[in-house]
């Protein structure tokens, strides 16, 4: 029952994040971009603060290429 209880922060963090990365932002393919390089930045073990400067800075890349194609 430990165990069990060991994950329940990491679930529940997970599951109110995923579906905020989503939501927070107009359009769907930004978020997802900024998705993608949020995971490929965190498994190449970057730290939490370039994790979210990078993917901060996809997804605004990906909106600024959205509006102007």
């Amino acid at each position: 029952i430990y165990s069990f209880l060991y994950y329940i922060p990491y679930a529940v963090l997970s599951v109110m994040t995923i579906p905020a990365i989503f939501y927070a932002v107009e359009n769907r393919f930004a978020a997802a971009v900024g998705f993608i390089a949020a995971m490929i930045s965190a498994y190449f073990e970057r730290s939490l603060l370039a994790v979210a400067a990078i993917s901060c800075t996809a997804v605004f890349a990906a909106e600024l290429l959205i509006m102007y194609i």
